[in-house]
């Protein structure tokens, strides 16, 4: 890594950590940079379930589980930071994992875009690849508030298998998550929904 990119990434690193972990204690005197978007990410996950699909699963962190949520990414089990550059391809600095789904991959926010989009990444051949779910946590919450919708009597594959999602509402909740949030990558979507094997 040369020096350009050391001066990048771990200003980044150091900066993110430190407003999280301390950031109620600046709560009584001013918003700190970064601090509204964590509120955001936390009021999320204290009301966030977990999304069962048959096959298809989303297991969201609790948020004062968000510090062990970024271990084997941002840093390692002693907090040592693992991020070596922030070139394509490498775990980003401000990637902010909230969840796992039923691959074992991690669904994170992107801190640095206000919108706060959040996305899927796969590791493939020492790369991350990352996919976009929702152009923004809003838009996420209302896909996961349509997926806890369509679960209701086919959380597990037996269930789902006796009473599957009639075609009209797949239909129906697949066109709303594409036409809501451009360049959303489908694939990713049309697999937890339709139970299918994940391309990613």
């Amino acid at each position: 890594m040369n020096a350009p990119e050391t001066l990048i990434v771990i200003p980044v690193v150091i900066v993110i950590l430190y407003i999280y972990r301390n950031r109620r204690r600046y709560s009584q005197v001013s918003m700190t940079p970064g601090d509204a978007e964590l509120n955001a990410v936390e009021s999320f996950l204290t009301s966030a379930g977990g999304i069962s699909l048959g096959f298809s699963k989303i297991d969201f962190f609790a948020k004062n589980r968000l510090d062990k949520a970024q271990v084997g990414y941002s840093v390692d089990a002693n907090g040592k930071n693992l991020l070596t550059n922030n070139r394509p391809g490498s775990w980003q600095p401000a990637w902010l994992v909230i969840a796992k789904d039923h691959e074992g991959d991690p669904l994170f926010v992107q801190l640095l875009d206000k919108e706060l989009p959040v996305y899927n990444a796969s590791r493939s051949e020492g790369y991350w690849k990352p996919a976009l779910l929702a152009i923004s946590l809003d838009n996420f919450v209302e896909i996961t508030g349509r997926l806890h919708k369509a679960s209701a009597g086919r959380k597990t594959p037996g269930a789902i298998a006796k009473n599957p999602l009639p075609e009209n509402e797949s239909r129906d909740l697949l066109d709303n998550i594409q036409k809501t949030n451009p360049g959303v990558n489908m694939q990713y979507w049309n697999a937890f929904v339709k139970q299918e094997a994940s391309p990613l």
